[in-house]
């Protein structure tokens, strides 16, 4: 299992935060390892799922956040307890000042962990998206609806998932998730991708840290993260 887990090398000023990857075939070993490190809430979730791949790839994500985690506190990757905040948003019982996050997409999955600051994380297979501008319209920003409509047609899908990915990463740093509109804020996606218009006030923009990378082939990831990193 170990050794489908290693981390991604990130952007230089990302020092503050470390990712990992782990790929979510099912390692020579089986699954049964894996089964015995998670809770038995987790074994049930895993039950739950009806199609073998998704559940495969459940149980591998959940083993690995639990590796990964165990090595910064120390403890067996087995023992880890978690809690969930008001919108569901998990943390260590037993190191509550570690903050960490996960986003998968098909067979990778991405694991962000910092010590003290908040970080979202998310990650998009790069595939055509044939309703971006529809998608866009009803759920981004007016401006970022006019960047995708002006990008040329074949650079449309990949413009779309970089600004999802950073979207979407941004709304998980802050704990909210889809709970938070995606037009009630405004990401310019550009060689640096940054916040520029929160829905409190200008000040929000400046508070946080957004930087894409690619995870492996035919990935985008995106990072965000308190500022300063």
């Amino acid at each position: 299992m170990y050794g489908l887990i290693e981390p991604v090398v990130s952007p230089k000023c990302l020092g503050a935060v470390e990712i990992w990857r782990a790929e979510l075939e099912a390692p020579p070993s089986g699954l049964e390892p894996l089964m015995a490190l998670l809770s038995e809430r987790e074994c049930a979730q895993a039950a739950a799922f009806r199609v073998a791949v998704a559940r495969r790839r459940f149980i591998v994500r959940r083993a690995a956040r639990r590796l990964v985690l165990a090595r910064y506190v120390n403890r067996p990757a087995s023992a880890l307890k978690f809690l969930e905040d008001s919108m569901g948003k998990p943390k260590l019982d037993s190191c509550q000042d570690l903050d960490f996050n996960c986003s998968a997409s098909g067979d990778l999955a991405l694991i962000g962990v910092a010590r003290g600051k908040k970080l979202g994380l998310d990650v998009e297979r790069l595939r055509a998206v044939p309703d971006a501008l529809g998608i866009a319209g009803r759920f981004f920003a007016k401006g970022e609806f006019e960047m995708l409509a002006r990008a040329p047609a074949a650079q449309r899908s990949a413009s779309f998932l970089r600004l999802w990915t950073c979207k979407e990463a941004w709304t998980k740093a802050c704990g909210l998730g889809f709970s938070r509109p995606f037009d009630s804020f405004k990401i310019d996606c550009g060689p640096v991708p940054k916040l520029v218009r929160g829905e409190a006030d200008e000040s929000e923009a400046h508070a946080w840290q957004i930087q894409q990378f690619s995870p492996a082939p035919g990935f985008i990831g995106a990072l965000a993260v308190e500022a300063p990193v």
